[in-house]
């Protein structure tokens, strides 16, 4: 995983299950370069974890921005919220106040997965957060993790729908 090729010093890519060989044909044909670009992280990396998150069963939407997510988070209400917390126009610790301050959303359980993540839960921004993931990360555990939480939480009146966000796009 993704930790493990971090704590050798090697570049990971996910094989998303049931669809390793199209995942090596993609590796090899976009995501070798990007690693050797340096070109990776952000957009695309923020794509691969949806497609990931969807090939586990999430239903996923994409918006651009926390304002967009504020918008979809109230008309959908989805059963999960994942973000990152530096994000164009309003930060994520804009959007989690926003979140918990609107009664038909302050009940949504939000992660953050963020390269800064540590650094804000040290200065205690991160209250009301059920779980920060700190990038670099493991896709299979965050997949896990997110399947814990939502397990946990009462049964919702919907098919579960996580909003995942990553880098510049808000993924639901």
């Amino acid at each position: 995983d993704l930790e493990a090729a971090r704590a050798n010093g090697v570049l990971f890519f996910p094989i998303n299950p049931g669809k390793e060989e199209k995942s090596w044909e993609r590796f090899y044909r976009e995501g070798l370069s990007r690693f050797t670009a340096g070109s990776y992280a952000g957009d695309y990396e923020a794509d691969l974890i949806a497609e990931f998150c969807a090939s586990a069963g999430f239903e996923v939407k994409a918006v651009n921005n926390g304002q967009e997510a504020l918008k979809l988070a109230e008309t959908w209400v989805p059963d999960l919220i994942t973000l990152d917390i530096e994000m164009p126009g309003m930060t994520g610790l804009e959007v989690i106040k926003t979140l918990q301050g609107n009664p038909l959303t302050s009940k949504i359980p939000v992660v953050v997965i963020s390269v800064v993540a540590k650094g804000a839960l040290e200065e205690g921004a991160l209250s009301g957060v059920h779980k920060v993931f700190e990038k670099p990360l493991s896709f299979q555990r965050l997949i896990g993790q997110l399947k814990d939480l939502l397990a946990a939480q009462p049964t919702p009146p919907h098919p579960i729908r996580p909003l995942l966000e990553s880098y510049t796009k808000l993924y639901v």
